[in-house]
């Protein structure tokens, strides 16, 4: 089963700076039998100034998208793509499970629960963040072998 990891940051975030640099990625790997491989194809984005609930948000987005453009129709039933985040707060209110408060946080949530309704895919996954391939790549803990694939999503 294709799994896809997805991770968002904010740099200035936690002072609040303005602007913030916010970037998001997803690394996408054919198979969930462990750890991606340095094969595994990596997704990024610089999306400007945004907080980093936002940017969790906007890589899931991303996420969807690419899986509505390469995966929907193609090969394995989309609806058992395993998607990951280390972000409890996207992971609980995209699968329905904490309310939002946030207008903004509302908007983008709705935009995924169609895409997630429409391709018919399963409850995003809470993994911890030593195991969010994304997350780690963006620190610069993992590296995958290649280049970086640039991603627009909208």
């Amino acid at each position: 089963m294709p799994t896809i990891y997805v991770d968002g940051q904010s740099i200035g975030n936690e002072q609040r700076v303005q602007p913030r640099a916010a970037k998001i990625a997803f690394v996408y790997q054919t198979s969930d039998s462990g750890p991606p491989t340095r094969d595994s194809k990596v997704y990024f984005k610089d999306i400007g100034n945004k907080t980093n609930n936002e940017a969790e948000y906007h890589a899931l987005l991303a996420a969807l998208s690419f899986i509505s453009r390469n995966l929907a129709g193609k090969g394995p039933d989309v609806r058992n793509v395993r998607t990951c985040s280390d972000s409890k707060l996207l992971v609980n209110q995209v699968n329905g499970d904490w309310k939002i408060e946030t207008e903004r946080l509302k908007q983008l949530r709705e935009k995924a629960a169609i895409v997630v309704a429409q391709l018919g895919l399963r409850r995003l996954v809470w993994v911890p963040r030593d195991q969010n391939y994304a997350g780690l790549w963006l620190e610069g803990k993992w590296e995958a072998r290649g280049e970086p694939i640039t991603w627009s999503y909208h």
